[in-house]
């Protein structure tokens, strides 16, 4: 399953979240300047949603492929925060973009762009 967000009509403007939960590994800015891409945290039970190019768009993202990152405040030892990465299962480098935390504080949401090589 995938997740649709901003969708073009409001019949079509619903919400998935893939329920298979995913393991991603996490790489952390050290500062504003720094970053170590061969040091990453392992995290489990992590929620992907896929995000459609409207929505990112509304966003002031330009980007054809986004990932909504649902990441429980528990199983992660750093705070996210933009321009951080985030690997997927399959190798897939994400980009932080921005940054949320749910009303009740539990989880991270994080969304993100495709890295371009």
């Amino acid at each position: 399953m995938t997740l649709t967000w901003g969708a073009a009509s409001i019949a079509d403007d619903y919400l998935v979240v893939d329920t298979d939960n995913t393991t991603i590994t996490f790489f952390s800015r050290a500062t504003e300047t720094t970053f170590n891409p061969d040091v990453g945290e392992s995290v489990s039970n992590v929620l992907r949603a896929d995000v459609d190019k409207e929505y990112l768009q509304s966003r002031g993202l330009e980007a054809t492929q986004g990932v909504m990152w649902h990441i429980w405040n528990s199983t992660i030892t750093a705070v996210p925060k933009v321009q951080d990465v985030i690997r997927d299962s399959g190798g897939q480098r994400w980009a932080v973009k921005e940054v949320g935390i749910n009303s009740l504080g539990t989880r991270y949401e994080c969304l993100t762009i495709l890295e371009v090589s």
